[in-house]
């Protein structure tokens, strides 16, 4: 019987790249090819506190217009690259939303509101989108009695609200998140520009399928260290995993429930942050290319590489995003607290 390798090992058979000082890709040296297949050894040989494997497919087309590359300048693709391992891969909140849209309403204004505002909203909406009639709707509602009752019954809504509000800001965010989830991946039926959501997925060859741009096609691989509802958000966890919906006394998904559960999707919470972009693997050249902050680590703290990530230098990072068209940010800080900060705020 044949033993499948894990795709986080395949790594080193392909063609190693990385992006040097200037966004010009460059090949791997030898010695940091040993360091790439070390690393990716000290995440995959941890036992405790195990992070999560995920992965995103998405195209270099769609990423050159997310990260706001110029399509006449030199190099772009490196240009691109060097972007996304600074800045890491945001929700569309981030970079389609205009300030004028969200100034016209009360909910969901950022990614720091946990307002009461937000939960009612959140409410409705998951309200108004289990009352839908479509097939995969009915089969997520028959697999998730509980939630579906618990939603659908309107004066649960104060109840909803009271018991989320009860919690500390930290955790309501999270609640909010694990909620919006659901919205999330059933896209423009759900939420779409004001999402605080990027998807991800546990099963490499779904990823790989998602985009359909032939030639421009790539894969990102991710990890997301534990506790994972600091960055992700699912209903593919167990329920130990996302214990603070429940202490909350909220209704749970049924594990590996949805709308679309052959997705296996997972949800990162604002963004893909940087330090947790191993690299990306161009799908029609079969190279792979590695992080550059990864490669400047030299080997140092990757024991800890599963528990912190990768260390990436970020001293000018608000200087430096004020100058792209992102139009706001996302922070977390050391008690996984969520901030947002719009561009021209100082």
């Amino acid at each position: 019987m044949t033993t499948a390798i894990h795709p986080f090992r395949s790594i080193s058979a392909y063609n190693l790249l990385t992006v040097d000082a200037h966004g010009t890709l460059v090949s791997v040296a030898r010695q940091d090819r040993l360091l790439v297949s070390s690393a990716v050894e000290s995440i995959l040989r941890t036992k405790l506190h195990t992070p999560l494997l995920l992965y995103r497919g998405d195209s270099k087309k769609h990423l050159r217009k997310q990260l706001f590359i110029d399509p006449g300048t030199q190099n772009p693709d490196g240009q691109m690259y060097a972007k996304l391992f600074y800045f890491g891969q945001k929700a569309r909140h981030f970079w389609m939303e205009k300030d004028r849209d969200i100034h016209q309403r009360e909910w969901l204004k950022g990614v720091w509101d946990h307002s009461d505002t937000t939960f009612a909203w959140l409410f409705k909406e998951i309200r108004r989108v289990l009352k839908y009639s479509y097939r995969r709707v009915k089969r997520f509602c028959d697999e998730n009695p509980a939630l579906s009752e618990y939603f659908n019954d309107e004066s649960n809504g104060t109840d909803f609200i009271a018991q989320v509000m009860q919690e500390s800001p930290k955790k309501r965010q999270i609640i909010r998140d694990y909620y919006l989830h659901l919205l999330h991946t059933y896209g423009r039926n759900g939420i779409h520009k004001a999402t605080l959501l990027v998807s991800a997925s546990s099963d490499l060859r779904v990823a790989s399928s998602f985009r359909k741009d032939g030639a421009e096609n790539v894969v990102l691989y991710m990890f997301s260290p534990a506790p994972y509802t600091k960055y992700c958000v699912s209903s593919r966890f167990r329920p130990k995993d996302i214990g603070v919906v429940m202490d909350a006394g909220l209704p749970l998904y049924k594990r590996n429930s949805g709308i679309y559960p052959g997705q296996k999707e997972y949800g990162f919470r604002g963004a893909i942050f940087p330090h947790l972009i191993f690299g990306v693997y161009d799908q029609a050249t079969d190279d792979f290319i590695v992080n550059p902050h990864l490669l400047a680590m030299n080997g140092h703290s990757m024991e800890n590489l599963y528990r912190n990530g990768i260390r990436v230098e970020q001293n000018q990072f608000e200087n430096m995003i004020k100058k792209t068209g992102f139009h706001r940010f996302v922070i977390v800080d050391e008690s996984g607290l969520y901030h947002g900060q719009d561009k021209g705020q100082e």
